[in-house]
């Protein structure tokens, strides 16, 4: 497995593999690593954040491959081949679409 691409947010990282698996580490207290529950980093004693990388595993229920992905402060945003967009946590989703297209956001 080789790292394809990589990016960097405010204080969390993540990469995309040949194998199209994402990875993330770093600071996890708003979800953006994408991790889902994250009680275990907190239980191993891991207050700041994920010191290496952990598989993303909840993007397995998108039928598509991510292609891209960009991190800001305490968001990720994945895009897949098909051109669908994830956030990472969803709450930023809404305030993201809204500056990006200065209008509102449903949530289909």
């Amino acid at each position: 497995m080789s790292v394809l691409y990589a990016v960097a947010g405010g204080s969390h990282s993540l990469c995309l593999t040949d194998c199209g698996s994402v990875w993330s580490w770093g600071a996890c207290r708003h979800g953006q690593l994408g991790l889902g529950d994250i009680t275990f980093a907190t239980a191993a004693g891991w207050e700041s954040g994920v010191p290496w990388p952990c598989l993303v595993e909840t993007l397995n229920d998108i039928d598509e491959p991510v292609v891209t992905m960009a991190a800001g402060g305490h968001h990720t945003l994945f895009v897949t081949a098909g051109g669908r967009v994830r956030c990472k946590p969803l709450t930023t989703l809404h305030s993201v679409v809204s500056t990006w297209f200065h209008g509102t956001w449903s949530y289909a």
